[in-house]
């Protein structure tokens, strides 16, 4: 069965006029928040079923209003909706009650946390974004679950992501082995004897109180990987980002989201100026792990968190809010932030004064928890990335140094950085991001750092 409708969402002062469908009880919108509108009634255009519907509804006669697109609309239980979609900004007259629901003005920047149809998220998204006409296909399951979606005849959304996970050490490691543990159709790129131990023995993880193995696991080098995945975490220090920017151009599909999640502040805003054609987030990653042994993954605690987002809330779509629930579907505890710029520099605020301090200092974690200069400097550090943050516009809800301390004194006290593990070894190092990047930062802000500057200009010299 097939019919014909109108759906309006009438502007006025940055809200949108909703209705929460709470009457009718065989209502397909029951308890969701829509636009107003309703069915063509015979020999109608689409405009006067609009202008009839949203008068029946508000009492409003509207005066300004413009087509923004057709939503064909397949609910899976046999009925297909054709909703020519509009918004309008000038309208006269009284309001009205409804006799279908609850009318609301609702800010635009509120509606995301009403109970919405999947693809309606999607129709909002394209309007704020001034998208010209389009023509969007929602399919869904019977019920609220959306299938697919189609825009202007090319897929943009569909349930069952295709992960990549770029690096497999310690942080992709343990990332890629829970989201596969979870049934998802994630794989792994490495390299070396790690992914050779992977594809003949699967990726063994240990943690306290539990040990698992997936295998096999689906896991590559970059050159033989030749999928399109729909989303890629990068994983990988921040010195390498560089030299996966070309594989990353090759694998990736016109809708994939690059999510990075390293230690480096500012990353993701880097690469996307590198891959300007993709939808590139900001990110971090909460997980005390490494490479124990080839094929082995050691998380030294329980906490495996994942936060990411959009800079700009232009860039948010539904693949985000996927990804998401996949994470938590996979114990990860993964959180969609609405403040990314200042979430990822919360993390940073404890990971680059421990590094700074653990190298400078050349201690583990049970040094900087005892009381005396070396927990003092980590503390002055940890403040120096407050007063940073506060020159860039970011305000954090707590006292950062309180709450780093309290990380910082849960560690194993033999625990050091990866910095510290890569400068002992004489290898490559996140040297230049965690620390002398601070330094560049404040200066750019007109900030003094001194304990920053300090332990940049000793690290230089040491090299």
């Amino acid at each position: 069965m097939t019919s014909l409708s109108t759906l309006c969402y009438i502007e006025k002062d940055d809200s949108y006029l909703m209705l929460h469908r709470t009457v009718k009880k065989n209502d397909v919108n029951k308890d969701k928040w829509i636009g107003v509108g309703g069915h063509f009634e015979q020999d109608e255009s689409p405009e006067e079923c609009l202008l009839r519907e949203v008068w029946e509804e508000t009492g409003y006669t509207l005066t300004s209003y413009r087509f923004r697109g057709i939503v064909t609309f397949v609910s899976g239980g046999g009925v297909t909706e054709y909703m020519h979609l509009y918004t309008a900004d000038g309208f006269e007259g009284e309001p009205i009650p409804c006799n279908e629901g609850e009318l609301e003005w609702v800010k635009k920047s509120e509606i995301e946390h009403l109970n919405l149809w999947e693809g309606d998220k999607i129709f909002l998204q394209l309007m704020a974004q001034e998208y010209p006409f389009f023509s969007l296909k929602l399919v869904y399951d019977g019920g609220d679950r959306l299938l697919t979606a189609i825009l202007d005849g090319e897929e943009i959304y569909h349930p069952d992501l295709k992960y990549l996970v770029i690096g497999a050490g310690g942080t992709g490691g343990a990332l890629g082995a829970y989201l596969a543990r979870a049934g998802k159709d994630v794989t792994l790129i490495a390299r070396g004897k790690h992914l050779e131990a992977m594809q003949d023995q699967g990726l063994r993880v240990i943690k306290p109180g539990e040990e698992f193995t997936i295998a096999p696991i689906a896991v590559s080098d970059m050159e033989h990987y030749e999928d399109t995945p729909d989303v890629i975490f990068v994983c990988v220090k921040g010195y390498s980002v560089e030299s996966v920017l070309p594989f990353i151009r090759r694998v990736a599909g016109k809708h994939t989201i690059v999510i990075p999640i390293l230690n480096i502040y500012g990353t993701g805003g880097e690469m996307q100026k590198e891959l300007p054609e993709l939808l590139v987030t900001d990110g971090c990653m909460y997980v005390a792990s490494e490479i124990r042994e080839p094929g082995c993954i050691w998380m030294k605690g329980d906490i495996l968190r994942v936060v990411f987002g959009v800079r700009e809330a232009s860039d948010w779509n539904l693949t985000l809010e996927r990804i998401e629930k996949d994470l938590q579907e996979s114990q990860v505890l993964g959180i969609l932030s609405k403040d990314i710029r200042k979430d990822a520099l919360l993390k940073f605020s404890y990971v680059s004064p421990q590094g700074a301090c653990g190298l400078y200092y050349d201690v583990p974690a049970g040094e900087i928890q005892k009381p005396g200069e070396i927990r003092d400097c980590f503390v002055r550090l940890v403040k120096e990335i407050d007063l940073l943050a506060k020159a860039m516009g970011i305000t954090f809800d707590e006292d950062i140094a309180e709450r780093n301390l309290k990380i910082l004194d849960d560690l194993h006290p033999e625990m050091t950085t990866s910095l510290q593990r890569d400068v002992a070894a004489g290898r490559d190092s996140e040297i230049d991001g965690l620390i002398h990047s601070v330094v560049r930062l404040g200066k750019s802000y007109g900030v003094a750092l001194p304990e920053y500057e300090k332990i940049s200009e000793y690290l230089k010299k040491q090299q």
